[in-house]
């Protein structure tokens, strides 16, 4: 059993659901893969487009998985009231214990969740150091730059604009 603040696993549901499939040709898609592992709880969720990977810091020891039903769960959680969650896995079932009085079992769903770590690995982080100065320039530029778009009829408004960063500085385009 793994315990969190109710509020920690509320949060990760909900910043996962989008990625969640509501495409039941493949069902195991519609589904939050939940990890439970030594110190933490890990949620993952992807439809094929959209990949959600988040976890929290929880007390127990214990290691395991399952898929549990995405719908099912995020209107449960937005439903609960409590401090504290406690999270264990029984066979088929996901155990959901909110207090004494309310225990939630989840019929998890049958299948092999997608390795979706293994794409997380080809993704490679770097920190960029800019002054703040020239980096509050390029957002006042961006800025300038959508309303300027957003008035001149003949263009069409920019959905996003792209800041990049550079050894030559900071330049601030319309994503076309």
């Amino acid at each position: 059993t793994h315990r969190l603040p109710l509020a920690d696993l509320r949060d990760m549901v909900e910043r996962a659901t989008p990625a969640v499939s509501t495409n039941d040709a493949v069902p195991i898609l519609t589904g939050f893969n939940v990890k439970l592992c030594p110190g933490r709880v890990q949620i993952e969720a992807t439809d094929r487009y959209r990949l959600v990977v988040d976890e929290a810091t929880a007390t127990g020891n214990t290691e395991g998985s399952c898929v549990a039903p995405g719908k099912l769960l995020a209107r449960f959680l937005a439903l609960v009231k409590g401090d504290e969650v406690a999270l264990g896995l029984n066979e088929d079932w996901l155990v959901v214990r909110v207090d004494e009085t309310v225990t939630f079992l989840v019929r998890t769903l049958l299948g092999t969740y997608p390795q979706v770590r293994r794409l997380l690995e080809l993704v490679t982080t770097s920190a960029v150091t800019v002054p703040a100065e020239q980096l509050a320039k390029a957002a006042a530029r961006a800025s300038a730059l959508t309303l300027a778009m957003g008035k001149n009829k003949s263009k069409a408004l920019a959905a996003e604009v792209a800041v990049t960063l550079s050894t030559e500085g900071v330049t601030v385009a319309p994503v076309t």
